[in-house]
């Protein structure tokens, strides 16, 4: 269906300025004012044109009452007045004079529909999204996590791109508050569109503060509009932690959704209820954000757990503690920093370190503790483990780096290792990182077939080679990084000593 643009105008010559400018791809419908209203019940249009011999009293009235209840992107055209600055009779219209008109127009009416087709979808979904949302919930059973100051980046900018770079709206405040309720805590930052920064986060008690004000039909004031209320009912409802650090209050809009809500101050005219809808419409799908952000969250910090727990295990038929999966976890994230991996590796590498060694919950104990020297076969047995650790964390892209680690941490730089002897860079990075820091802690802890050595005995071993371990065997940038380094190992391995 073609986007529908009405026109009102009595001027013939505008009716064709009007055809030539708008794009064939839009359907353009003329009416007269006195039809708008009965039109608008028929259809919603994409965009209103009209031109300003039509804007008496009546026509203006009529206008503003419909623009109340449903929004359309309105552009008036000065057709008999050289100053059109001055004929400006609608606050929310956009304005151009007649000399304008075919380069101007042409692009707002491709703005305004492309803004329309937006705001009635978001207009429609509403009631869709507040279902959802609520059944969500229900289905998670979460509380909402504050997402910290470098989060809410974003969340600004979205916030940018609705109230002040749209030029079909044209009401916008000029600070909002964000606040979520953390059980008996609530935590608010202050959006400022003026001076275009973020607050630092405020955290609060207040018992009778209540977000139940706020909910369902939401709550907007004019303080020089005579309503129903007046502006020191918001000034009782809300905590004075946020009234201090607020500008002095002429309007103020606000809706929560369960632990979120919105707190638009100073909007630049008066607020009319499609502002407050729009507030809604954006609570709803903060809301959603958060519960969604939280959901991830808390499905990470159990995969995290799951991990810890798996390696745990197989670390249980070694005879060794839980203390290595640990240290080998932070060397391997200080060689990655070492290096300058990026700040998502070293997050990752810091948890799937510990899963070097998974594969060992299929290796016999009587071999995994055997005092003397392994035979061919126990040793066959041995090497397995790499294969089989990375058949048990599988293909999963949110363990590749583990499931790399597990099978190729045995791996050597001059293609001397196992299972599959790869060579040089053909080792993923990660492995290249945990053979080192396995190496190191090996070397220190004590075995039932041998004794721990100290850091100095260890970093010579690893540096200078002692037959079994050879330099050659590591990338030669991770055994810089080590050199460099070395003394934090030794911190390190004493901090979490078994």
């Amino acid at each position: 269906m073609k986007p529908l643009v009405y026109a009102i105008a009595k001027d013939d010559s505008f009716r064709n300025r009007i055809s030539e400018c708008i794009s064939q791809d839009s359907d353009i419908k003329f009416i007269t004012k006195s039809d708008l209203l009965m039109e608008l019940y028929n259809e919603t249009p994409n965009c209103i044109i009209l031109s300003d011999d039509e804007m008496d009293e009546d026509s203006i009235a009529l206008i503003d009452s419909t623009m109340s209840l449903e929004y359309v992107p309105t552009i008036c055209i000065s057709l008999n007045k050289e100053d059109w600055q001055q004929t400006k009779t609608l606050d929310y219209a956009t304005y151009i004079g007649k000399n304008n008109v075919d380069p101007v127009l042409p692009f707002l009416v491709e703005q305004s529909l492309h803004f329309s087709k937006r705001y009635q979808d978001l207009h429609t979904s509403v009631d869709t999204y507040d279902i959802l949302n609520d059944e969500m919930k229900d289905l998670m059973n979460l509380t909402i996590e504050t997402v910290d100051s470098e989060a809410l980046n974003p969340l600004f900018s979205f916030m940018q791109s609705v109230y002040e770079y749209n030029d079909f709206l044209d009401n916008s405040p000029s600070s909002l508050w964000v606040v979520q309720k953390r059980q008996e805590q609530f935590e608010a930052i202050q959006l400022d569109f003026i001076d275009d920064r973020i607050s630092r986060p405020i955290k609060f008690m207040d018992e009778s503060f209540s977000f139940d004000a706020f909910k369902e039909t939401g709550y907007f004031k004019n303080e020089d509009v005579d309503e129903l209320s007046d502006i020191d009912d918001f000034n009782q409802l809300m905590p004075q932690s946020l009234l201090e650090k607020s500008p002095a209050i002429d309007n103020v809009a606000c809706f929560s959704m369960n632990d979120v809500m919105l707190i638009a101050i100073n909007f630049h005219k008066s607020i009319k209820q499609r502002d407050l809808n729009i507030l809604k419409a954006i609570t709803i799908k903060l809301d959603l954000l958060y519960n969604v952000v939280t959901s991830f969250t808390e499905l990470q910090d159990s995969f995290i757990y799951t991990m810890n727990a798996l390696a745990r295990a197989a670390e249980g038929k070694d005879d060794v503690t839980g203390h290595h999966i640990k240290r080998v976890n932070v060397f391997s994230k200080l060689i990655a920093e070492e290096i300058g991996a990026s700040e998502q590796f070293i997050k990752e590498i810091e948890v799937a370190a510990q899963m070097h060694d998974v594969g060992k919950i299929f290796v016999p104990e009587s071999i995994l503790n055997k005092k003397g020297k392994l035979t061919d076969e126990e040793f066959a047995l041995i090497k397995e483990h790499t294969i089989q650790g990375a058949i048990i964390i599988g293909e999963s892209k949110n363990l590749t780096m583990a499931a790399e680690i597990a099978r190729h941490h045995h791996e050597k730089y001059d293609g001397s290792g196992y299972p599959d002897r790869l060579i040089g860079e053909t080792i993923p990075l990660s492995a290249r990182i945990v053979a080192l820091a396995d190496i190191y802690d090996a070397l220190r802890s004590p075995r039932p077939y041998k004794p721990g050595f100290s850091h100095d005995e260890a970093y010579d071993i690893i540096v200078n080679g002692d037959g079994r371990v050879e330099p050659r065997h590591f990338d030669p940038e991770i055994l810089d990084a080590f050199t460099r380094r070395h003394q934090e190992f030794d911190n390190i391995y004493n901090t979490y000593a078994d």
